[in-house]
């Protein structure tokens, strides 16, 4: 099996990023521990700093499916 990694960009509104960054961060649902992720990390860009960005590794299009459907 292959592992699976995956780049999410998302753009926040205009004084939203914090708000964003907080709830991707804090919220059980997106960055709770779960079967078969390997890595979960938040990244803020350093020229735009309404963008971020998620990095998953996965252990397997399984894992991911199993993510993906709950």
């Amino acid at each position: 099996m292959l592992a699976v990694t995956y780049f999410v960009r998302m753009v926040a509104k205009e004084g939203k990023a914090e708000e964003m960054r907080e709830t991707l961060q804090t919220n059980p649902a997106i960055a709770g521990e779960e079967p078969g992720r390997v890595v979960f990390a938040l990244h803020r860009s350093r020229d735009d700093p309404n963008e971020l960005w998620i990095y998953e590794t996965w252990e397997s299009e399984e894992a991911v499916g199993a993510h993906e459907s709950s």
